[in-house]
Formats: structure tokens, C-alpha cells, sequence
């Protein structure tokens, strides 16, 4: 007999689908080489709504793929890339499109030094901060469960395991990104943007 959490629920889908809309959508193309960054960016998405309009998430996997998307898409508003180097391969995919004069949004989420000054630059629209001490609180918890102690912060929630509060990781954007250069990961200088 199967325990309760094996059981797998269906829904009911034999319905009619629900009508496409025809209202405006903002384009977003996100320019990675990474498919999980692709469905991820998707599934974190899907219900977004911006003055009324929904998202259409549209997919290039490299620099070349994204130039001919830029291209093939002259409505595309921003663009996503996780870490750096990714993003300025799409700002490369931007220049090589003619776009460079679009205003196209740039967006990334690594957290370097380089990324945060090319926010400031105004290359990147924005990076994602997220906590370089990611790797110390886990590491902490793990020894903390071994030696049979209380977890600082945990709590619990509706999915298996605990939940741990993070410190604040703020996103950058150029008017705060002078206050994080120097305090992102790696010493290496942001690539020349292609469109300046």
C-alpha cells in the first residue's frame, strides 16, 4: 500500500483551454547558456503582471542565438542573463543586433565586483545580489545538527526541512552600486560595454 506522500494527485485538465489573450506583452529574452536559468526564469515569472501586461519569456542559449532573437524580436525590453559573463555576452548579442539605441533593460544576478561596476556604468540595469556568506550558513548548520544544536534562525515552513533566514542581499542598481563595489566576489575589471 502506498504511504500518503507517494500518492501523486491529477488534476482535471479534460476542460476546454482557456482563451490566449490578445492583450500586450513586454518581451524579455533571456540570453544563457544554462537551460535551468531558462525554465527557472519562466517558472519565477509566469504569473507576472506590469501594468497590466504579462511577460512573453523568449529563449537564446549563446551570444549568436540571442543576436538573431534581438534581431527577429525588435520589441524585446530587457534582457536576462545569469552571472556576468553571460550578460555581457547578450550586451554583445544587443550591439551585434543594432540595438545598442533601444533602451533595452539589462538585467544579471551574480554578485561580482565587475558586475557591480558595470551597474554603475549603466551597462546592466541591475545585479541580483546574492549573499556571499551562502556557503558559511550552511556549513554552520550542518556542524550545528551534528553536534545536536539549535539552529540560529530556523523555522519551520510548509515544505520538508527547516527554513533559515539569510542576511539581507540587496539588489544593485546604479544608485546604490557604489556602496558594493569592493564588496562583491573577484578582483577582474567588467568587459568593455560594446554599445559605448
Amino acid at each position: 500500500m502506498a504511504e500518503q506522500d507517494d500518492v501523486l494527485h491529477l488534476i482535471d485538465d479534460s476542460g476546454t483551454a482557456p482563451e490566449a489573450s490578445t492583450a500586450r506583452r513586454w518581451k524579455v529574452a533571456v540570453i544563457d547558456d544554462d537551460q535551468a536559468v531558462h525554465e527557472g526564469t519562466r517558472f519565477a515569472l509566469s504569473d507576472y503582471n506590469l501594468n497590466g501586461q504579462t511577460l512573453e519569456i523568449l529563449s537564446a542559449y549563446s551570444a549568436a542565438e540571442g543576436r538573431t532573437l534581438m534581431r527577429a524580436h525588435p520589441d524585446i525590453a530587457a534582457v536576462f542573463s545569469h552571472a556576468e559573463e553571460s550578460s555581457w555576452g547578450a550586451q554583445l548579442a544587443i550591439a551585434r543586433a543594432k540595438r545598442c539605441k533601444d533602451n533595452i533593460r539589462q538585467y544579471t544576478f551574480d554578485g561580482s565586483n565587475a558586475g557591480f561596476k558595470a551597474v554603475k556604468a549603466g551597462t546592466f540595469g541591475a545585479d541580483g545580489n546574492y549573499t556571499p556568506f551562502i556557503a558559511d550558513i550552511g556549513l554552520r548548520a550542518a556542524l550545528y545538527k551534528l553536534m545536536g544544536k539549535d539552529i540560529p534562525g530556523q523555522a519551520a515552513y510548509d515544505m520538508p526541512g527547516q527554513r533559515l533566514q539569510l542576511p539581507d542581499s540587496p539588489t544593485v542598481v546604479p544608485e546604490n552600486a557604489a556602496e558594493w563595489v569592493g564588496r562583491g566576489w573577484g578582483n577582474f575589471e567588467p568587459t568593455p560595454d560594446p554599445c559605448k
